[in-house]
């Protein structure tokens, strides 16, 4: 691949079996994203740089008509031994022809979930290999009374104490399910503290740079307690201190694995559904991707919010294009500029016009002073948001 370029290449598995796909650039690290794209919308997903002993896939449901495959691919040449258990609202599901399977080299293996599980929902697939190292991940087609589309979920390698989500919106069309997970005791529950902050208003970077007043919605933190591993759904409409029609922050702090389920979208209640996991940790850079159509959202706008522990971070969002060639002046920026500059703290929503020069972008880069937390998200006409896939680099 030329420097400064993307290329997509259309995945065909023979006989519709599933397969796992081994990406190498000998040259140097790149991102590399799937895109899952069917008749009810898309949904996009960065993929896993490295195989691990252990996953976490997140936020599977088998409610309604919703069906999903997990697949667990050994991309090694020697034999791994795998189990597979399965987090649910009563509990741990360990299924005895799920333990101890071995998965021979270069070879996946899917499990069908509404084979294990009917009617169930949120559902966390735990991967433990006893011997190997593999990669997990899942598809899904959702088609419950609250949503319905094609669902690539969440993965995670590592359990972590605090999570982030940076830019979140509940709209009239557009409602937003936190989902916890507890992996950490078997015989004792976890107590999270959630919060949810909301910026005072939007701040468009060609327009002023006001500062906003950090305003908490209600009560400061609402409590939960997610069952020994087991799984929690959370509505966020339900809560008193989540705000309706204003971009806001949540932050949760516990020994849970936390996550979003984002339903609907400008074209209706129930068009779109995307997956989102929570931010880990603070950084100084992130790429931000965008591999596929905005489905149901009018225009191209954008937002972003940063936010910094000590609100005192500034830096600049640079997008770029990543095309079949170098990058070229005309390419480079929002609005024929090279950079936008922004002044970060927890509450402020900035939002980017929609004069894109050939359209969004593929990738949008986010560089600060000093470690940060930062989200971007397609806005839909009715407020609704679309999140976009975020990796930290260096």
């Amino acid at each position: 691949m030329a420097a400064a370029s993307n290329r997509q290449v259309a995945l065909s598995l023979p006989s519709a079996k599933p397969g796992g796909v081994e990406v190498t650039f000998p040259g140097g690290g790149n991102v590399v994203g799937l895109m899952a794209t069917g008749s009810q919308g898309y949904s996009q997903l960065l993929c896993q740089p490295s195989p691990g002993p252990q996953w976490l896939v997140e936020g599977m449901s088998t409610q309604g008509n919703s069906t999903g495959g997990l697949a667990v691919f050994n991309p090694f040449a020697s034999d791994a031994i795998v189990d597979i258990s399965f987090l649910t609202p009563s509990g741990m599901q360990q299924p005895g022809p799920l333990q101890a399977i071995v998965l021979a080299g270069h070879s996946t293996t899917e499990v069908y979930l509404p084979d294990w599980l009917q009617g169930v929902g949120p559902i966390a697939a735990q991967v433990s290999t006893r011997i190997g190292r593999v990669v997990a991940g899942a598809v899904e087609v959702r088609a419950d009374p609250s949503a319905s589309g094609v669902v690539l979920p969440p993965v995670s390698a590592e359990i972590f104490s605090n999570y982030d989500f940076p830019l979140l919106s509940v709209t009239t069309n557009q409602s937003v399910t936190l989902q916890l997970y507890n992996l950490t005791d078997a015989q004792q529950n976890a107590n999270v503290s959630i919060r949810a902050l909301a910026p005072t208003g939007e701040v468009s970077p060609t327009t002023t740079q006001a500062s906003a007043t950090t305003v908490e919605a209600g009560p400061p933190r609402f409590k939960e307690s997610v069952p020994a591993q087991g799984s929690l759904s959370i509505p966020l409409k339900t809560i008193a201190s989540v705000p309706i029609g204003t971009p806001f922050s949540m932050h949760v702090r516990g020994s849970v694995v936390a996550m979003v389920v984002v339903k609907g979208s400008t074209a209706g209640p129930l068009a779109g559904i995307f997956e989102e996991p929570g931010v880990k940790i603070a950084w100084h850079r992130w790429l931000e991707l965008a591999y596929g159509p905005p489905g149901g959202l009018a225009g191209n706008q954008l937002a972003l919010v940063v936010g910094s522990p000590n609100n005192r971070a500034s830096g600049l969002v640079e997008p770029f294009y990543l095309v079949r060639k170098a990058l070229t002046a005309q390419l480079k920026g929002i609005d024929s500029t090279a950079g936008v500059p922004f002044v970060a703290d927890r509450t402020k929503v900035q939002v980017y016009p929609s004069k894109f020069p050939g359209g969004l972008p593929v990738a949008f880069t986010i560089s600060t002073s000093s470690a940060t937390v930062a989200a971007m998200a397609l806005i839909g006409g009715d407020g609704s948001l679309t999140p976009l896939s975020q990796i930290p680099v260096n």
